[in-house]
């Protein structure tokens, strides 16, 4: 079952305008049997694929891993906040 979709534009680096620029296209997945999330990332020039890659995590670990991120994001935002700005 296809979970999330989205798409990012990278810059042409070449500075040729006339070539394409590259695309990312991910896909994330919930395979229903075995409970797993499989992300699918193609790069893309234009048309043509240039690349094809697949990663398989079980839902328990990206479980974790979100929890494991999430943790350190609060903490960045809190050591970042600073109360002491009326002094």
């Amino acid at each position: 079952m296809l979970l999330y979709e989205f798409k990012q534009y990278h810059p042409n680096n070449s500075g040729e305008s006339t070539l394409p620029r590259k695309e990312t296209e991910t896909r994330i997945y919930l395979d229903e049997e075995t409970t797993d999330i499989i992300f699918y990332q193609y790069l893309f020039e234009g048309p043509k694929v240039l690349d094809i890659n697949s990663v398989t995590i079980p839902i328990r670990q990206l479980a974790n891993l979100s929890k494991m991120a999430l943790t350190a994001y609060a903490s960045i935002w809190i050591n970042s906040y600073n109360t002491s700005e009326g002094k």
